[in-house]
């Protein structure tokens, strides 16, 4: 199945590419992206159960490779999603409900994802998001846990066309609010 999909799909994609083109008019014509969504190349590594491919980690790099040697803006438009996106973190440590709003519609190329880790300060080390906070906060109305965050990013591959963000964050919790149901450190706030 991955083997056909590098042979096909991906040869056929190619097809679909000029890398002057794309370069010169900074955007791919309608019917790539149209086949990239309708073939499921945003999501890759996504589960069958979701909707996706559940390709191999080296089947997704067969994928990049080739697509390197015809577009680079392609590569990265294909290795995005399949890598930095929230795809793999949700089906890791999302909860059912994130899953099943999200996954589906990442799978299918619905959502675009991109992911804004890279600080003005940090460069892309998830453990030093120097400038990238969020407290935990409870809302003075309803009781309601949530964050405050501030941030600054740059360098998000695909912000303008993405249809969800995944932003890496410092988390938090100087009052205690969390209580046990989460920690402080690393977090990812989704924003649709």
């Amino acid at each position: 199945e991955e083997r056909s999909f590098v042979e096909n799909e991906v040869s056929r994609l190619c097809s679909l590419l000029n890398d002057h083109d794309v370069a010169v008019q900074k955007d791919f014509t309608k019917d790539a992206w149209d086949y990239m969504r309708d073939q499921k190349f945003f999501g890759m590594k996504i589960p069958k159960e979701w909707g996706g491919l559940g390709f191999s980690t080296h089947a997704v790099s067969t994928v990049l490779a080739k697509l390197a040697t015809h577009c680079f803006d392609a590569n990265a438009t294909v290795a995005v999603p399949n890598s930095l996106g929230p795809g793999e973190l949700l089906v890791r440590y999302g909860t059912v409900e994130q899953k099943e709003y999200f996954l589906p519609r990442l799978a299918d190329g619905t959502l675009i994802p991109c992911f804004g880790l890279t600080g003005p300060h940090s460069g892309s080390d998830a453990t030093s998001l120097i400038g990238s906070d969020c407290v935990v906060c409870e809302h003075p109305d309803t009781g309601e846990l949530g964050v405050r965050a501030t941030f600054q990013k740059r360098y998000i591959t695909l912000a303008p066309v993405a249809g969800v963000v995944g932003l890496g964050l410092n988390l938090v919790d100087p009052d205690g609010l969390l209580d046990g149901k989460g920690e402080e450190g690393f977090t990812v706030a989704l924003l649709e």
